[in-house]
């Protein structure tokens, strides 16, 4: 069996991925990877270098923010963001699931890491 998974045309990396500024937003210029999964309605946002941070401090701010997290582990934290399900791995890798458009998908993205605190390494 084959599981067919396609790249967004327009979200590939660098600049076609996002602005200048959203670059600035994030404290570098360091692109990012999206893939669009199971039909559309989930994706896998990728830095192409990891984000530095401990699980455990990124599930106590999420507590905090009076989130519901559904799973925990040193690995990864599933929890609730709105009507979307977040998957947040070490590293940075975060799957998105319920989005609707990369637009918003982008802007989850950014408001998660801002929440959390986390930064590109430049």
């Amino acid at each position: 069996m084959f599981i067919k998974i396609q790249a967004s045309k327009s979200t590939v990396y660098g600049e076609t991925a996002m602005s200048e500024g959203e670059h600035k937003d994030f404290g570098c210029k360091l692109p990012i990877k999206v893939v669009w999964l199971c039909g559309g309605k989930t994706a896998d946002i990728t830095p192409t270098e990891h984000l530095q941070f401990k699980m455990t401090e990124a599930q106590e701010l999420l507590k905090k923010q009076h989130l519901k997290v559904r799973m925990k582990s040193q690995m990864a934290t599933i929890f609730d963001f709105g009507k979307l399900e977040i998957s947040l791995f070490d590293g940075g890798r975060m799957l998105l699931k319920n989005v609707t458009d990369e637009q918003s998908t982008l802007q989850a993205y950014k408001q998660i890491l801002q929440m959390l605190n986390m930064r590109f390494q430049s």
